[in-house]
């Protein structure tokens, strides 16, 4: 420890002697900043022997250290740091400024009083709390944006049948962000079949209602309204479909083929029995197999770094087939099976995933990178990322 001090202390004197010396954080460049006045407990000891060459500055209870070349490779080696219990918390710095670590909040759905509810956890520190609940009043599903501030939600009072038609009682879509915490109900639909929503862009919620033409009851009316993404509503338009052509659910794929880096590409093969994956490098122009999928593929998600591929597939009744691609050596890195409908989100170097289902129904924190599960999510009666998952239906 006085080892480490005596050399911050001498890069310190050093720079404020030396008029000349370069800075050692560009203005472009990232670090790890760490609080350790609220953790009496912690101390700067282990930092010595793990990056001594990195430690820039200590300044009464913070200290300042690491060279990154963006806000995501900082981010991720300071939340390393923190599961190895290395260091108590941490922020990036970038230049002059400080940039809070974006591993939370995380909101959720979950079980409070025999209804669906939003709740809401930090994931450096899994402790689930209440945010919105509202008496009679399930969530159907949660709709985040890619930046995780912005979210929309369904509810209804009751779900089920009316003349062999589905119901949904008091359908309404709320909005909700994360500066204030506040939901606001933005339209109240009454009775529908169904309501259902998507982001379109990172600016724009489409939210879908299906009702029964009053007028006309062999006709199905469907609503589009278009919202921005502080929840103001920007446009509305409706479409009429026959009854006999089914409700008219919009087809929404969970398939992302191309990875955000444009370097790879999803590539599926279709047999009678199997579903071959592969993956395309466009930029070695090279056509990778990958494994051979007995069920259909139900979702995949890329990092943002683009080197890992997640996919999800539904081989068999009541479960859930997770795969981790690693796309630098082209190779599964794990397999995961487990039992429901599963949901998949990336945050940092944590791949978040549900299993099980109804008041089973659980979370996990994965750190794909080392194959390890972090730490779980558990409310009573159930929770969920969208929703509280249910038992797959393989028909």
């Amino acid at each position: 420890m006085i080892k480490l001090f005596i050399n911050i202390g001498l890069i310190i004197i050093i720079s404020a002697c030396n008029t000349n010396v370069e800075k050692p954080l560009s203005s472009d460049s990232c670090s790890i900043i760490v609080n350790y006045s609220d953790h009496k407990n912690w101390s700067a000891d282990s930092l010595e022997s793990i990056i001594p060459d990195t430690i820039l500055v200590a300044e009464d209870d913070r200290v300042i250290f690491g060279l990154f070349t963006n806000f995501r490779q900082a981010s991720d080696r300071g939340f390393q740091l923190y599961v190895d219990k290395i260091i108590p918390n941490f922020d990036v710095i970038i230049g002059d400024s400080i940039i809070p670590n974006d591993y939370t909040p995380f909101y959720f759905v979950g079980w409070h009083l025999d209804r669906p509810a939003l709740y809401r956890t930090d994931l450096l520190d899994v402790s689930p709390k209440l945010v919105w609940s509202k008496w009679g009043r399930e969530i159907l599903q949660l709709y985040r944006d890619h930046e995780r501030n912005h979210y929309f939600f369904t509810t209804v009072l009751h779900e089920g049948i009316r003349g062999n038609f589905p119901l949904k009682m008091d359908a309404r879509l709320y909005y909700f962000n994360r500066l204030d915490e506040n939901a606001k109900l933005v339209h109240q639909a009454g009775n529908v079949m169904s309501i259902d929503g998507r982001w379109d862009t990172d600016s724009t919620f489409i939210n879908y209602i299906s009702v029964l033409d009053s007028m006309l009851t062999s006709n199905i009316i469907q609503y589009q309204f278009d919202y921005s993404k502080d929840g103001k509503q920007i446009n509305s338009t409706e479409r009429i479909f026959e009854l006999i052509e089914g409700i008219p659910i919009p087809k929404l794929s969970n398939i992302n083929p191309v990875s955000p880096n444009l370097r790879y590409k999803l590539s599926v093969i279709k047999s009678d029995s199997l579903i071959q994956l592969n993956i395309i490098d466009e930029l070695n122009g090279t056509n990778n197999f990958i494994t051979n999928l007995s069920g259909e593929i139900k979702e995949n998600i890329w990092n943002t770094v683009g080197d890992y591929l997640f996919v999800t597939c539904d081989a068999e009744s009541d479960s859930t087939t997770l795969y981790s691609i690693n796309l630098q050596k082209m190779n599964i890195a794990s397999e995961i099976k487990a039992v429901g409908e599963m949901n998949l989100l990336i945050i940092g170097n944590l791949l978040i995933y549900d299993e099980d289902f109804d008041n089973e129904a659980k979370i996990i924190l994965f750190r794909y990178r080392k194959d390890d599960i972090f730490s779980s999510i558990k409310v009573n009666g159930g929770c969920g990322i969208n929703s509280i998952p249910e038992r797959n239906k393989i028909f």
